[in-house]
């Protein structure tokens, strides 16, 4: 994630919105796979923790008001190999959905890393947010 990408706090909320919807739906999808019974407990509580992280994260856009953009880019990195994981997910072994979900939770670790270091003049309630966001996340794996 580029700071050309993102310029304002809404932004960033609204990108991170996105980020775990892809993240929840695609959880779901993989607890699914009859492989995935080792990881079961993991996708489930990343899904979970997704829907939390998205209420906080609306919560947290309504204190910007309503000038709000409605139109956030998926076609980045973390959604393409989300989209690409998810695609595959029905014929992945378990060994490969345990790969695939680490590193795709490592990813998510980057973002908000990148996110809290780019963007140094966060307001301080979305800087907190996202630092104790970003730590549950790190928890996870």
């Amino acid at each position: 994630m580029k700071q050309e990408e993102i310029k304002s706090p809404v932004e960033i909320v609204q990108k991170l919105l996105a980020v775990h919807s892809t993240r929840k739906e695609a959880c779901e999808r993989m607890a699914k796979n009859t492989a995935a019974t080792d990881l079961q407990e993991k996708l489930k509580s990343a899904a979970a923790q997704s829907e939390r992280f998205i209420k906080e994260l609306l919560n947290e856009l309504s204190q910007f008001g309503d000038a709000v953009q409605s139109e956030v880019n998926r076609e980045d990195e973390y959604h393409e190999a989300w989209s690409e994981a998810t695609g595959q997910t029905d014929t992945m072994n378990a060994s490969l959905l345990a790969e695939t979900y680490k590193k795709l939770e490592n990813s998510l670790i980057n973002i908000y890393t990148n996110i809290i270091d780019t963007y140094q003049e966060l307001p301080f309630t979305l800087n907190d947010l996202l630092v104790n966001q970003a730590k549950e996340v790190k928890q996870t794996l």
